[in-house]
């Protein structure tokens, strides 16, 4: 192993590289790439220090050392040696001794890349037990040796033997897939709540509103509960419960002798020859709403409203062998059969 004496000056106004005699120098110490490293680092404390720091005098400053080096001085960049406090020692004589075993790192390679030489900064810290910040920081600067003969010729390959090959990683995944059964395609996936549809599912009769199914929508493929097929149904929140609203859609066509119509929606009804009865469903029982009729009505029919419980009162009668623009209009529940104002057109 490589050993490395550095002498340091330290004072208010940062460290300074020094010899044996704390006298300035420029030569900056050299750590080899690939090459296992003892740093021994003796400190003066002051301009005018003859002796270097005791062991007394450093552990003062905290039990806890940390070592690392970086292209930056700020250390933001790559770590590229890391020492924590178990590779650190101090002598009874005041020696900070510090052990490199890897100097050849992924990071240090990147780094480095082919260069033969680079000057990076070195910073040794130590924390006091129980503190957050560091009693005592220290930077200088270090040479970092690229193991190349030339500057013409590539770095050696950084090492990775703490790294999985390619071959292994991918039997890990593809074992991790056979166990798991993780689907490979959309097909695969089971799309509890119609979110890779288009939200709308088709059912024969409508489940029970609950705050599960708030917002999803069901089309229904027969008559369920007053509720003619063909139509979609929403689930709200309502006051303190959930309910079934109906969704507006595009014009519904019938050419049926009874029609349903249900709120918010739109109509086109060819009444057959002879008698016509019209319904309503759904319509609240408080407050005010309405559905669209064009009512197509040929010459010898007629238009009769329901009674009972979808009953629909026809307020304003309807031109024959015409077409006929009407609404149902719900006041609380009661609902009439009336014009728009549109003016009938005659059937072509």
């Amino acid at each position: 192993m490589k050993t490395i004496t550095t002498y340091l000056r330290r004072n208010d106004t940062g460290v300074l590289e020094v010899d044996s005699a704390n006298r300035h120098v420029r030569n900056v110490a050299t750590i080899v790439r690939n090459e296992q490293v003892q740093i021994n680092l003796c400190v003066f404390d002051g301009d005018s220090a003859t002796t270097t720091m005791t062991r007394e005098q450093l552990t003062a400053y905290g039990i806890s050392w940390h070592f690392r080096i970086a292209p930056q001085a700020d250390m933001q960049g790559p770590i590229c040696i890391d020492a924590g406090n178990d590779s650190i020692d101090i002598s009874d004589t005041g020696v900070i001794s510090i052990t490199v075993i890897t100097t050849d790192t992924v990071q240090s390679a990147s780094a480095i890349g082919s260069a033969t030489r680079a000057i990076w900064a070195a910073e040794l810290a130590s924390i006091a037990d129980g503190a957050e910040q560091p009693g005592l920081v220290m930077q200088w600067r270090v040479a970092y040796q690229n193991r190349v003969s030339s500057e013409n010729a590539s770095p050696p390959d950084a090492e990775t033997s703490q790294f999985y090959p390619d071959e292994i990683i991918d039997a890990k995944f593809a074992n991790i897939t056979d166990t798991l059964g993780i689907p490979t395609d959309i097909n695969e996936l089971t799309d509890h709540s119609n979110l890779l549809s288009d939200r709308v599912a088709a059912v024969s009769a409508l489940p029970t509103a609950a705050v599960g199914l708030v917002g999803l929508t069901y089309l229904l493929t027969s008559d369920n509960d007053n509720k003619p097929a063909g139509s979609q149904w929403k689930c709200v929140a309502d006051g303190e419960g959930y309910a079934w609203q109906l969704v507006a859609t595009a014009v519904q066509s019938s050419s049926a002798s009874t029609l349903t119509v249900y709120p918010g929606q739109q109509y086109a009804w060819s009444v057959p020859t002879g008698e016509g009865t019209l319904s309503a469903s759904g319509f609240p029982a408080d407050g005010m709403t309405h559905s669209l009729i064009k009512i197509t009505l040929p010459t010898g029919s007629s238009v009769v409203g329901a009674t009972g419980a979808n009953a629909v009162t026809v307020v304003d009668a309807l031109e024959e062998n015409k077409i006929n623009y009407m609404a149902v209009v719900s006041v609380d529940g009661a609902c009439q059969l009336v014009k728009t104002g549109i003016a009938a057109e005659d059937i072509d």
